[in-house]
């Protein structure tokens, strides 16, 4: 009797192993489904709905829906940053052994600003051993979650204050003000720079750095042309890429920011040489000279 006891809960412990599993790999894919949606990448997300795949939308007064490529068709509003879906909780359900639910819980913002919360039911459908969408609705005549913030990003204020930043650092480096260039790094900061070989750390880069603002007190003056920002959905991360007039004639830089504290740092940087495409044949016959 033993034995048979310790049969079964051997097998229970199998079993809600499995269920885990699958309720994961469903959070993640839902995840992966709401990165692309946020992008406006269309392609992507063709690939996660059934050809017959619906989206239904649920208002207080109104209902309307969908199919997927209509659907997919009003995608490329995320991309261009008028709307947006934050994500608060999900969770995952096996209804039968192939066909699965999950709830969101999103807040949604248009042009930046919040506009509404609510709950996206997905239904998950494995045909020919392929996990796709079936069915997506979505309603927004719920009561949000008492710990849901209602604080979009003020995407204009945030530019402005890491194009400030940017300019600083900048011209920080043609002051020879060593210690203001590396403040604004975070410590995770890593700088590409136009050498192949050179891949430095914070600590590498200022090893490199010291010589010039401090003993020959000559170091280089980029001076920002144009600069491009994107800002995560959480107001937490910025990657940009800049055109820079420099001795090298326009080059670009390329970065990503991560807010610590409150405060913007940039954890990354990339410099890069131009060349025209007409021009490429001979730029690479002088590299392997």
């Amino acid at each position: 009797m033993l034995k048979g006891l310790k049969l079964v809960v051997l097998c229970c412990t199998a079993f809600f192993a499995v269920e885990s599993a699958a309720q994961s790999e469903l959070i993640n894919l839902n995840k992966e489904f709401y990165s692309a949606l946020n992008a406006g990448d269309s392609l992507t997300l063709s690939g996660f709905f059934h050809k017959d795949a619906m989206v239904t939308h649920v208002g207080k007064d109104t209902t309307f829906g969908f199919d997927a490529n209509e659907f997919l068709d009003v995608c490329p509003s995320f991309k261009s940053g008028m709307f947006n879906e934050k994500v608060h909780s999900i969770i995952a359900l096996e209804i039968s052994p192939q066909v699965f639910t999950v709830q969101v819980e999103f807040k949604f913002f248009l042009n930046g600003k919040y506009n509404h919360c609510g709950i996206d039911h997905f239904t998950w459908i494995e045909k020919a051993g392929e996990l796709l969408i079936q069915d997506i609705i979505s309603t927004d005549n719920v009561v949000c979650g008492e710990d849901i913030e209602d604080v979009g990003v003020d995407y204009t204020s945030e530019v402005r204050e890491m194009d400030r930043l940017m300019n600083n650092w900048h011209k920080d480096v043609a002051a020879l003000e060593l210690d203001a260039f590396f403040n604004l790094m975070s410590e995770d900061f890593f700088y590409l720079g136009t050498d192949p070989g050179e891949r430095w750390s914070k600590k590498e880069f200022r090893k490199f750095c010291e010589p010039y603002f401090l003993e020959k007190k000559q170091t280089w003056n980029f001076k920002p042309i144009k600069r491009n920002w994107d800002i995560s959905p959480d107001g937490k991360f910025a990657w940009f890429d800049e055109s820079l007039d420099t001795w090298m004639e326009e080059c670009r830089g390329s970065g990503v920011m991560i807010k610590e504290n409150g405060e913007w740092k940039i954890v990354q940087y990339n410099l890069t040489v131009l060349i025209e495409n007409e021009k490429m044949k001979k730029f690479i016959k002088l590299r392997k000279k």
